[in-house]
Protein backbone atom coordinates (compact mmCIF):
# COMPACT_ATOMS: atom_id res chain seq x y z
CA UNK A 1 0.00 0.00 0.00
CA UNK A 2 1.45 2.80 -1.00
CA UNK A 3 1.88 5.49 1.60
CA UNK A 4 0.81 9.82 1.31
CA UNK A 5 -0.06 12.35 2.92
CA UNK A 6 -3.82 13.11 3.26
CA UNK A 7 -6.54 13.29 0.63
CA UNK A 8 -5.56 15.85 -2.11
CA UNK A 9 -8.10 14.50 -4.43
CA UNK A 10 -11.83 14.91 -5.23
CA UNK A 11 -14.70 13.59 -3.59
CA UNK A 12 -18.19 12.55 -4.07
CA UNK A 13 -20.21 15.50 -5.05
CA UNK A 14 -21.68 16.93 -1.50
CA UNK A 15 -22.35 13.34 -0.36
CA UNK A 16 -22.77 12.81 3.45
CA UNK A 17 -23.06 9.33 4.62
CA UNK A 18 -24.33 8.33 8.07
CA UNK A 19 -24.03 5.41 10.20
CA UNK A 20 -27.66 4.21 10.26
CA UNK A 21 -29.66 1.15 12.59
CA UNK A 22 -29.22 -2.28 11.44
CA UNK A 23 -32.32 -3.56 10.10
CA UNK A 24 -31.99 -7.24 11.69
CA UNK A 25 -30.70 -7.87 14.65
CA UNK A 26 -27.15 -9.33 15.02
CA UNK A 27 -25.92 -12.87 15.35
CA UNK A 28 -24.19 -13.96 18.50
CA UNK A 29 -21.03 -16.03 19.19
CA UNK A 30 -21.78 -18.21 22.20
CA UNK A 31 -19.21 -19.10 25.10
CA UNK A 32 -19.74 -21.75 27.76
CA UNK A 33 -19.26 -20.11 31.37
CA UNK A 34 -19.89 -22.96 34.01
CA UNK A 35 -22.94 -24.62 34.98
CA UNK A 36 -24.82 -22.17 37.50
CA UNK A 37 -27.79 -19.81 36.56
CA UNK A 38 -26.56 -16.28 35.71
CA UNK A 39 -28.62 -13.82 37.80
CA UNK A 40 -26.66 -10.47 36.46
CA UNK A 41 -23.59 -8.95 34.34
CA UNK A 42 -22.17 -5.99 34.35
CA UNK A 43 -20.74 -3.72 31.18
CA UNK A 44 -17.14 -5.52 31.49
CA UNK A 45 -19.64 -9.04 30.94
CA UNK A 46 -18.38 -10.21 34.27
CA UNK A 47 -21.58 -11.96 35.14
CA UNK A 48 -22.64 -14.00 38.97
CA UNK A 49 -25.32 -16.01 39.76
CA UNK A 50 -25.46 -18.92 41.62
CA UNK A 51 -24.81 -22.88 41.31
CA UNK A 52 -26.68 -25.69 42.57
CA UNK A 53 -24.53 -28.25 41.30
CA UNK A 54 -23.20 -28.79 44.69
CA UNK A 55 -24.60 -27.09 47.33
CA UNK A 56 -26.20 -23.46 47.56
CA UNK A 57 -23.31 -21.66 46.35
CA UNK A 58 -22.59 -18.15 44.67
CA UNK A 59 -20.26 -17.82 41.71
CA UNK A 60 -18.11 -15.34 39.48
CA UNK A 61 -16.64 -15.77 36.00
CA UNK A 62 -14.88 -12.29 35.31
CA UNK A 63 -14.40 -15.00 32.70
CA UNK A 64 -12.77 -17.70 34.90
CA UNK A 65 -15.73 -19.37 36.21
CA UNK A 66 -15.61 -19.80 39.98
CA UNK A 67 -17.59 -19.97 43.62
CA UNK A 68 -17.18 -16.90 45.42
CA UNK A 69 -15.66 -17.27 49.26
CA UNK A 70 -18.20 -17.87 52.20
CA UNK A 71 -16.77 -17.97 55.83
CA UNK A 72 -15.68 -20.82 57.89
CA UNK A 73 -18.65 -22.72 59.04
CA UNK A 74 -20.83 -21.33 56.54
CA UNK A 75 -22.11 -23.35 54.21
CA UNK A 76 -24.52 -21.82 51.18
CA UNK A 77 -24.50 -18.43 49.31
CA UNK A 78 -26.05 -16.36 46.51
CA UNK A 79 -25.08 -13.75 44.41
CA UNK A 80 -27.69 -11.30 42.88
CA UNK A 81 -25.63 -8.46 41.42
CA UNK A 82 -22.34 -6.70 40.31
CA UNK A 83 -21.53 -3.29 39.45
CA UNK A 84 -18.89 -1.75 37.11
CA UNK A 85 -16.01 -1.95 40.17
CA UNK A 86 -17.08 -5.44 40.44
CA UNK A 87 -18.59 -5.54 43.81
CA UNK A 88 -21.20 -8.29 44.26
CA UNK A 89 -23.74 -8.77 46.90
CA UNK A 90 -26.23 -11.77 47.89
CA UNK A 91 -26.03 -13.36 51.10
CA UNK A 92 -24.32 -16.15 52.82
CA UNK A 93 -25.72 -18.96 55.12
CA UNK A 94 -25.07 -21.31 57.87
CA UNK A 95 -27.28 -23.99 56.60
CA UNK A 96 -27.69 -25.49 53.19
CA UNK A 97 -29.82 -22.59 51.76
CA UNK A 98 -29.57 -19.22 52.52
CA UNK A 99 -33.28 -19.10 53.07
CA UNK A 100 -32.33 -20.53 56.32
CA UNK A 101 -30.20 -17.58 58.74
CA UNK A 102 -28.60 -16.48 55.46
CA UNK A 103 -27.23 -12.45 55.97
CA UNK A 104 -26.47 -9.63 53.43
CA UNK A 105 -23.27 -9.95 51.77
CA UNK A 106 -20.98 -8.00 50.05
CA UNK A 107 -17.85 -9.66 48.25
CA UNK A 108 -14.90 -6.73 47.25
CA UNK A 109 -12.26 -8.08 44.91
CA UNK A 110 -9.12 -8.17 46.54
CA UNK A 111 -6.82 -7.11 43.75
CA UNK A 112 -5.06 -10.44 43.23
CA UNK A 113 -7.98 -12.38 41.66
CA UNK A 114 -9.81 -12.81 45.02
CA UNK A 115 -12.75 -11.06 47.36
CA UNK A 116 -12.64 -10.32 50.50
CA UNK A 117 -16.14 -10.84 52.47
CA UNK A 118 -17.95 -8.35 54.37
CA UNK A 119 -21.06 -8.86 55.83
CA UNK A 120 -24.07 -5.99 55.90
CA UNK A 121 -26.12 -4.50 58.92
CA UNK A 122 -29.25 -5.08 58.88
CA UNK A 123 -32.46 -3.93 61.06
CA UNK A 124 -31.33 -5.01 64.92
CA UNK A 125 -32.54 -8.14 65.79
CA UNK A 126 -32.67 -9.50 62.26
CA UNK A 127 -32.64 -13.34 61.80
CA UNK A 128 -32.16 -13.01 58.40
CA UNK A 129 -31.20 -10.58 55.37
CA UNK A 130 -30.25 -10.68 51.73
CA UNK A 131 -28.04 -7.89 49.44
CA UNK A 132 -30.78 -7.67 45.95
CA UNK A 133 -28.97 -5.38 43.98
CA UNK A 134 -26.14 -1.98 44.40
CA UNK A 135 -25.22 0.58 42.15
CA UNK A 136 -21.87 2.37 41.43
CA UNK A 137 -22.06 5.12 43.83
CA UNK A 138 -22.23 2.96 47.12
CA UNK A 139 -25.49 2.11 47.83
CA UNK A 140 -26.86 -1.72 48.63
CA UNK A 141 -30.55 -2.30 48.82
CA UNK A 142 -32.30 -5.70 49.80
CA UNK A 143 -34.33 -6.59 52.53
CA UNK A 144 -34.46 -7.98 56.59
CA UNK A 145 -36.27 -10.28 58.62
CA UNK A 146 -37.10 -10.99 61.51
CA UNK A 147 -38.61 -14.56 61.05
CA UNK A 148 -42.18 -13.07 60.26
CA UNK A 149 -42.37 -9.74 58.09
CA UNK A 150 -39.63 -8.57 55.97
CA UNK A 151 -38.73 -5.23 55.33
CA UNK A 152 -36.76 -2.98 52.83
CA UNK A 153 -33.26 -2.10 53.65
CA UNK A 154 -30.98 0.46 52.46
CA UNK A 155 -27.73 -1.45 53.37
CA UNK A 156 -24.03 0.37 53.45
CA UNK A 157 -20.69 -1.04 54.01
CA UNK A 158 -19.38 -0.50 57.11
CA UNK A 159 -21.86 1.37 58.82
CA UNK A 160 -25.71 0.11 60.01
CA UNK A 161 -28.58 -0.61 57.42
CA UNK A 162 -31.67 2.04 56.81
CA UNK A 163 -34.96 0.30 56.90
CA UNK A 164 -37.35 1.99 54.06
CA UNK A 165 -40.63 0.52 55.49
CA UNK A 166 -41.43 4.20 56.32
CA UNK A 167 -41.33 5.17 51.74
CA UNK A 168 -43.85 2.35 51.48
CA UNK A 169 -41.65 0.55 49.01
CA UNK A 170 -41.08 -3.44 49.67
CA UNK A 171 -38.47 -6.03 48.10
CA UNK A 172 -36.25 -3.85 46.70
CA UNK A 173 -35.59 -5.11 43.03
CA UNK A 174 -33.11 -2.54 41.67
CA UNK A 175 -31.34 0.72 41.99
CA UNK A 176 -29.22 2.81 39.54
CA UNK A 177 -26.54 5.13 39.43
CA UNK A 178 -29.23 8.27 40.25
CA UNK A 179 -30.09 6.27 43.66
CA UNK A 180 -33.94 5.14 41.97
CA UNK A 181 -34.70 2.01 43.50
CA UNK A 182 -37.79 0.07 42.12
CA UNK A 183 -39.47 -2.85 44.25
CA UNK A 184 -41.59 -5.61 44.05
CA UNK A 185 -44.87 -4.81 45.29
CA UNK A 186 -47.94 -4.32 43.61
CA UNK A 187 -48.06 -1.34 42.16
CA UNK A 188 -44.21 -0.35 41.34
CA UNK A 189 -43.26 2.33 43.67
CA UNK A 190 -39.86 4.33 42.33
CA UNK A 191 -38.41 5.49 45.70
CA UNK A 192 -35.38 8.39 44.89
CA UNK A 193 -33.12 7.47 47.70
CA UNK A 194 -31.93 11.21 47.73
CA UNK A 195 -35.10 12.49 49.44
CA UNK A 196 -37.02 9.72 50.11
CA UNK A 197 -39.82 9.87 48.09
CA UNK A 198 -41.28 7.74 46.34
CA UNK A 199 -43.66 7.51 43.27
CA UNK A 200 -46.36 5.45 42.48
CA UNK A 201 -46.14 3.93 38.73
CA UNK A 202 -49.13 3.07 38.78
CA UNK A 203 -50.43 0.25 36.02
CA UNK A 204 -51.19 0.22 32.45
CA UNK A 205 -54.89 1.33 31.53
CA UNK A 206 -57.23 -1.51 30.68
CA UNK A 207 -58.05 -4.70 32.51
CA UNK A 208 -54.78 -4.78 35.33
CA UNK A 209 -54.53 -5.78 38.81
CA UNK A 210 -50.88 -4.14 39.41
CA UNK A 211 -47.59 -3.78 38.06
CA UNK A 212 -44.08 -5.27 39.41
CA UNK A 213 -40.24 -4.72 38.83
CA UNK A 214 -37.28 -6.69 37.96
CA UNK A 215 -35.26 -3.55 36.84
CA UNK A 216 -34.48 -0.08 36.05
CA UNK A 217 -31.89 1.51 33.76
CA UNK A 218 -30.14 4.85 33.91
CA UNK A 219 -32.60 6.42 31.78
CA UNK A 220 -34.91 5.78 34.56
CA UNK A 221 -36.71 3.19 32.58
CA UNK A 222 -38.41 -0.12 34.56
CA UNK A 223 -38.88 -2.89 33.39
CA UNK A 224 -41.22 -5.53 34.53
CA UNK A 225 -44.66 -7.25 34.40
CA UNK A 226 -48.25 -6.19 34.54
CA UNK A 227 -50.77 -8.69 35.82
CA UNK A 228 -54.11 -8.81 34.24
CA UNK A 229 -57.69 -8.75 36.72
CA UNK A 230 -58.99 -11.93 37.04
CA UNK A 231 -56.09 -14.51 37.89
CA UNK A 232 -56.11 -17.83 35.71
CA UNK A 233 -52.63 -19.53 34.21
CA UNK A 234 -52.87 -16.52 31.61
CA UNK A 235 -52.34 -13.50 33.25
CA UNK A 236 -48.74 -11.77 33.74
CA UNK A 237 -47.14 -9.81 30.39
CA UNK A 238 -43.95 -8.17 29.90
CA UNK A 239 -43.58 -4.38 30.97
CA UNK A 240 -41.91 -1.20 30.48
CA UNK A 241 -42.33 2.19 32.55
CA UNK A 242 -41.03 4.87 30.69
CA UNK A 243 -41.86 8.75 31.71
CA UNK A 244 -44.16 10.80 29.69
CA UNK A 245 -45.23 7.63 28.15
CA UNK A 246 -46.42 5.05 31.15
CA UNK A 247 -46.44 0.97 30.94
CA UNK A 248 -45.69 -0.29 27.36
CA UNK A 249 -46.95 -4.20 27.13
CA UNK A 250 -44.39 -6.05 25.11
CA UNK A 251 -45.83 -9.61 24.93
CA UNK A 252 -49.12 -11.81 25.25
CA UNK A 253 -50.22 -13.29 28.18
CA UNK A 254 -48.62 -16.41 30.12
CA UNK A 255 -48.42 -17.96 33.53
CA UNK A 256 -44.87 -16.62 34.24
CA UNK A 257 -44.58 -14.08 31.17
CA UNK A 258 -42.22 -10.63 32.45
CA UNK A 259 -38.85 -8.62 31.42
CA UNK A 260 -35.69 -10.11 33.45
CA UNK A 261 -33.17 -7.88 32.17
CA UNK A 262 -33.10 -3.79 30.57
CA UNK A 263 -30.25 -1.59 29.50
CA UNK A 264 -29.70 1.91 28.86
CA UNK A 265 -30.79 1.42 25.16
CA UNK A 266 -34.03 0.48 26.10
CA UNK A 267 -33.41 -3.31 25.12
CA UNK A 268 -35.21 -5.82 27.19
CA UNK A 269 -34.88 -9.58 27.65
CA UNK A 270 -38.02 -11.49 28.56
CA UNK A 271 -39.13 -14.62 30.04
CA UNK A 272 -42.16 -15.21 27.72
CA UNK A 273 -44.36 -18.65 27.92
CA UNK A 274 -42.19 -21.52 26.73
CA UNK A 275 -38.30 -19.36 25.65
CA UNK A 276 -36.25 -16.26 26.55
CA UNK A 277 -36.66 -13.27 24.09
CA UNK A 278 -34.86 -10.11 23.65
CA UNK A 279 -36.74 -6.74 22.68
CA UNK A 280 -34.15 -4.25 20.76
CA UNK A 281 -35.74 -0.71 21.14
CA UNK A 282 -36.46 0.55 17.60
CA UNK A 283 -36.13 -3.05 15.96
CA UNK A 284 -38.30 -5.47 16.59
CA UNK A 285 -38.46 -8.79 19.58
CA UNK A 286 -37.00 -11.82 18.66
CA UNK A 287 -36.47 -15.52 19.98
CA UNK A 288 -33.60 -15.48 21.45
CA UNK A 289 -32.05 -19.17 20.19
CA UNK A 290 -32.48 -18.78 16.84
CA UNK A 291 -29.95 -16.36 17.18
CA UNK A 292 -27.07 -17.99 18.38
CA UNK A 293 -24.31 -19.09 15.60
CA UNK A 294 -24.42 -23.18 15.82
CA UNK A 295 -21.12 -23.54 14.66
CA UNK A 296 -20.03 -24.97 17.54
CA UNK A 297 -23.59 -27.35 18.07
CA UNK A 298 -27.13 -26.08 18.42
CA UNK A 299 -27.58 -24.30 21.46
CA UNK A 300 -31.08 -25.36 23.28
CA UNK A 301 -31.85 -22.26 25.85
CA UNK A 302 -33.77 -23.13 28.29
CA UNK A 303 -37.05 -20.04 29.80
CA UNK A 304 -35.00 -19.07 32.71
CA UNK A 305 -33.75 -15.88 33.87
CA UNK A 306 -31.34 -13.69 31.07
CA UNK A 307 -29.59 -10.96 31.12
CA UNK A 308 -28.51 -7.91 29.11
CA UNK A 309 -25.62 -5.36 29.00
CA UNK A 310 -25.59 -2.02 27.11
CA UNK A 311 -23.05 -3.87 24.55
CA UNK A 312 -26.25 -6.19 23.90
CA UNK A 313 -24.46 -8.99 25.49
CA UNK A 314 -26.60 -11.29 27.06
CA UNK A 315 -26.23 -14.67 29.27
CA UNK A 316 -28.37 -17.35 28.71
CA UNK A 317 -29.10 -21.18 30.29
CA UNK A 318 -28.70 -23.50 27.89
CA UNK A 319 -27.21 -26.60 26.42
CA UNK A 320 -25.34 -27.98 24.21
CA UNK A 321 -25.47 -31.86 23.02
CA UNK A 322 -22.71 -31.82 20.34
CA UNK A 323 -20.32 -30.37 23.25
CA UNK A 324 -22.26 -31.64 26.35
CA UNK A 325 -22.23 -28.69 28.43
CA UNK A 326 -24.87 -27.37 30.26
CA UNK A 327 -25.44 -24.23 32.44
CA UNK A 328 -24.78 -20.24 31.64
CA UNK A 329 -23.71 -19.44 28.16
CA UNK A 330 -22.25 -15.84 27.47
CA UNK A 331 -23.67 -14.35 23.84
CA UNK A 332 -21.88 -11.75 21.88
CA UNK A 333 -23.14 -9.93 19.33
CA UNK A 334 -20.74 -11.01 15.86
CA UNK A 335 -20.58 -7.11 14.40
CA UNK A 336 -19.57 -7.20 11.36
CA UNK A 337 -16.11 -4.87 10.94
CA UNK A 338 -17.21 -1.64 8.96
CA UNK A 339 -16.07 2.11 7.92
CA UNK A 340 -18.59 4.99 8.16
CA UNK A 341 -17.90 8.19 6.60
CA UNK A 342 -19.96 11.49 7.90
CA UNK A 343 -20.01 15.18 6.36
CA UNK A 344 -18.35 14.34 3.18
CA UNK A 345 -18.57 18.12 1.96
CA UNK A 346 -15.87 20.18 -0.26
CA UNK A 347 -14.71 22.55 2.44
CA UNK A 348 -15.44 20.74 5.55
CA UNK A 349 -14.32 18.07 7.79
CA UNK A 350 -15.37 14.35 7.24
CA UNK A 351 -15.75 12.28 9.66
CA UNK A 352 -14.34 8.69 9.36
CA UNK A 353 -15.41 6.02 11.78
CA UNK A 354 -14.36 2.43 11.91
CA UNK A 355 -16.33 0.27 14.09
CA UNK A 356 -16.42 -3.52 15.31
CA UNK A 357 -12.61 -3.40 15.29
CA UNK A 358 -10.02 -5.13 17.35
CA UNK A 359 -9.83 -3.26 20.58
CA UNK A 360 -6.12 -1.67 20.57
CA UNK A 361 -5.20 -2.67 16.49
CA UNK A 362 -3.62 -0.43 14.41
CA UNK A 363 -6.66 0.41 11.59
CA UNK A 364 -6.28 2.58 8.11
CA UNK A 365 -8.05 4.14 5.89
CA UNK A 366 -7.49 4.06 2.52
CA UNK A 367 -8.67 5.75 -0.67
CA UNK A 368 -8.78 5.31 -4.35
CA UNK A 369 -9.17 7.72 -6.91
CA UNK A 370 -9.45 4.95 -9.84
CA UNK A 371 -12.04 2.45 -8.62
CA UNK A 372 -12.33 -1.05 -7.54
CA UNK A 373 -9.93 -3.70 -8.31
CA UNK A 374 -7.84 -6.32 -5.91
CA UNK A 375 -5.07 -5.31 -4.21
CA UNK A 376 -2.85 -7.17 -2.08
CA UNK A 377 -0.72 -5.62 0.81
CA UNK A 378 1.39 -8.02 2.28
CA UNK A 379 2.11 -5.93 5.18
CA UNK A 380 -1.77 -6.35 6.48
CA UNK A 381 -2.68 -9.43 5.05
CA UNK A 382 -5.47 -8.29 3.30
CA UNK A 383 -6.87 -7.65 -0.31
CA UNK A 384 -7.79 -4.35 -0.87
CA UNK A 385 -10.86 -4.09 -3.24
CA UNK A 386 -9.73 -0.77 -4.65
CA UNK A 387 -7.24 -0.02 -7.76
CA UNK A 388 -4.18 1.70 -6.36
CA UNK A 389 -4.95 2.33 -3.19
CA UNK A 390 -3.39 4.86 -1.00
CA UNK A 391 -3.31 5.69 2.59
CA UNK A 392 -5.75 8.46 4.10
CA UNK A 393 -5.37 8.27 7.60
CA UNK A 394 -4.63 5.94 10.55
CA UNK A 395 -4.57 5.24 13.68
CA UNK A 396 -5.36 2.48 16.82
CA UNK A 397 -8.86 1.39 17.62
CA UNK A 398 -9.59 2.32 21.46
CA UNK A 399 -11.02 -0.09 24.47
CA UNK A 400 -14.12 -0.58 22.31
CA UNK A 401 -12.88 -1.22 18.89
CA UNK A 402 -13.51 1.83 17.45
CA UNK A 403 -11.60 4.44 15.25
CA UNK A 404 -12.26 8.12 14.85
CA UNK A 405 -10.57 10.72 12.42
CA UNK A 406 -11.43 13.90 11.33
CA UNK A 407 -9.67 14.92 7.70
CA UNK A 408 -10.37 18.42 5.86
CA UNK A 409 -11.80 17.61 2.31
CA UNK A 410 -10.56 20.42 -0.01
CA UNK A 411 -13.37 22.30 -1.80
CA UNK A 412 -11.52 21.81 -5.17
CA UNK A 413 -12.46 18.18 -4.18
CA UNK A 414 -16.26 18.62 -5.33
CA UNK A 415 -17.88 16.73 -7.86
CA UNK A 416 -14.71 14.06 -8.27
CA UNK A 417 -15.70 10.48 -7.11
CA UNK A 418 -13.38 8.55 -4.43
CA UNK A 419 -13.93 5.19 -3.18
CA UNK A 420 -12.69 4.63 0.60
CA UNK A 421 -12.30 1.19 2.61
CA UNK A 422 -11.43 0.84 5.92
CA UNK A 423 -8.46 -1.63 7.00
CA UNK A 424 -6.85 -3.31 9.96
CA UNK A 425 -3.45 -4.94 11.09
CA UNK A 426 -3.46 -8.00 13.66
CA UNK A 427 -1.15 -10.16 15.09
CA UNK A 428 -3.14 -13.12 12.94
CA UNK A 429 -5.42 -11.89 9.89
CA UNK A 430 -6.39 -8.79 8.34
CA UNK A 431 -9.56 -7.25 8.19
CA UNK A 432 -11.44 -5.19 5.73
CA UNK A 433 -14.79 -3.22 5.18
CA UNK A 434 -17.25 -2.84 3.02
CA UNK A 435 -16.54 -0.26 0.62
CA UNK A 436 -17.87 3.56 0.87
CA UNK A 437 -18.53 5.74 -2.47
Amino acid sequence: MRTQGLLTGAVASCLILAASLNASPPQYEPAYIGPGRALAMNESATVVGTDFTSGQRAWVADPVYRLLPIPQGMQSSVANDVNELGEIVGAIGPSSSVEFGGKAVLWTPDGHGGYTVEWLNGRQGEVASLATALNNVGDIVGYSSDGTYRRPMLFHAGSSGIDLSSTGVFDPADVNDQRMLVDHSFTVKRLNLNTMIAEDLGKPPGSYLATTAADINERNQVGGLAILNGGGNCDRLAALYTDGFGWEILSQCGSGNGVTDLNDLGDVVMRLNVAPYVRYEGLGTYLIEPLINEQGGHWYVINTGVTINNAQQMVVFASNQQTNEAGSVLLTPIRPYALVVSNLVGGSNAVFTITNATPLASQYIVYSLRGLGSTFVPQLNVTLDLRQPALLTSGRADTQGMLQKSVHVPSAATGRTVWFQGAEQSRTTGAISEMVR
